[in-house]
């Protein structure tokens, strides 16, 4: 474990949350509304991680273009129960509490108007002083512009951070900061994804993060 750590930056989805059941809703809801079949919650898991916009065109029947209407009706559904069964996985407010010495970043692919509503009704927003969606810049992860925001605002180098995520963009994003990654397998990001980028450590949960830091 790198010592000179001064700050975190975590993905949200799959990582710090299950919002699976509620994005779930969201999407069949719109899918319904436009006169399309339903898709299983497998097949929309596989979908996200990308951003709402990209999770749409996946689950559209093929060819169909998630135009802005299509996705301003998906974000109404979203929004409005998008914190119904969403939950925090076991060990995060622990670990949270821990490193509170820490500071902290939330940077998701997540659209910033849920992303602030979840963390708020799940009273995870008074650990990080800052927050970022996938709508916050013009390019969102893998891309490193919203890592390198986050290290210029904490006046830090990538070598003082560590990104924690489930997906292949959060550990992509760290490698083309030279940022140490922690990877959380078996959530929504493909394995074999994660692993072709190469994190710094593999964990199954946020355990073996708190765990971790105590050494």
């Amino acid at each position: 474990m790198n010592n000179n750590i001064k700050a975190l930056i975590i993905d949200l989805d799959g990582t710090m949350i299950d919002s699976l059941q509620d994005l779930v809703l969201a999407v069949n809801l719109t899918l319904e509304e436009l006169g399309h079949p339903k898709r299983n919650d497998t097949f929309i898991q596989n979908a996200v991680g990308n951003g709402a916009r990209k999770l749409l065109e996946s689950c559209l029947p093929t060819h169909q273009v998630a135009d802005d209407q299509t996705y301003e009706l998906f974000m109404s559904y979203y929004n409005s129960n998008c914190s119904n069964q969403t939950e925090v996985y076991p060990g995060v407010v622990d670990f949270l509490e821990k490193t509170a010495h820490l500071k902290k970043a939330i940077l998701t692919n997540k659209p910033i108007a849920p992303t602030m509503k979840i963390i708020t009704s799940l009273g995870l927003d008074h650990f990080f002083e800052l927050v970022y969606g996938g709508d916050s810049f013009p390019h969102r992860k893998p891309h490193p512009m919203g890592l390198q925001t986050i290290l210029q605002l904490f006046h830090i180098s990538a070598t003082q951070a560590m990104m924690i995520g489930d997906g292949f963009q959060d550990i992509r994003a760290a490698n083309a900061v030279g940022m140490d990654s922690i990877a959380i397998i078996n959530r929504i990001g493909k394995k074999a994804a994660l692993l072709r980028e190469k994190p710094t450590h593999l964990v199954q949960n946020f355990q073996e993060i708190s765990a971790m830091f105590s050494t």
